[in-house]
């Protein structure tokens, strides 16, 4: 009975162990299965730490719900823990969260929530967000068209080296559709967009 007794605390220490380690502590572990490949463990260790509130394990453990890596594919499972991840400001969730309102991936289509989730990461200054959202206010597609935004947001991409908003705008300078025809502008960011090494690393994506 005595022994009984022993194995049981002893037990009681190591789970008391595994709960008290922190969601931080949990996700580094399951990030590091993950790149070892073992994603039954690294789905352990994210769920544990997602249910703690760490966002980057939320962004990451949503994100093998999209790639079925460890898991069952589930969009639905995905868009629930993007969701709890862009509510707390992880911007990798909230620019994919747009993208899958806008696509209708896991949820109705919606422009007007790919907008929003694309707002609050160009708040981060995220690139990607602002090419997106530009391309939206450009065409008025869950939003007020307004070209002069569009041209703002865009520039801001193209600025921080983002190739298809360099790209963007040569096409943009260059047919005078939904912008003033500019030469000198389409040509400049045409120098930087060929000079971006960048657009290769895409293509062989």
């Amino acid at each position: 009975m005595k022994n009984r007794i022993i194995m049981f605390v002893a037990a009681l220490g190591v789970a008391a162990g595994v709960w008290a380690q922190s969601a931080d502590e949990l996700y580094q572990k399951g990030q590091s299965f993950y790149y070892q490949q073992d994603y039954e463990q690294a789905v352990n260790y994210l769920e544990q730490s997602a249910d703690k509130g760490n966002a980057d394990a939320q962004f990451m453990l949503g994100y093998l719900y999209y790639s079925g890596d460890g898991v069952a594919q589930d969009t639905t499972k995905t868009v629930h823990w993007w969701e709890m991840a862009a509510n707390q400001g992880n911007v990798q969730a909230q620019f994919m969260l747009g993208a899958f309102y806008y696509n209708g991936q896991g949820v109705a289509r919606d422009p007007a929530k790919a907008a929003h989730w694309w707002q609050m990461a160009v708040e981060k200054d995220m690139p990607e967000a602002q090419a997106f959202l530009a391309a939206l206010y450009m065409s008025g597609d869950g939003v007020e068209q307004d070209s002069k935004k569009a041209l703002e947001l865009m520039e801001k991409a193209a600025t921080q080296g983002f190739p298809d908003a360099q790209k963007t705008l040569v096409e943009w300078y260059t047919d005078g559709k939904t912008i003033d025809k500019d030469k000198k502008k389409a040509a400049y960011w045409q120098k930087l967009y060929k000079e971006n090494p960048n657009k290769d690393a895409e293509k062989t994506n």
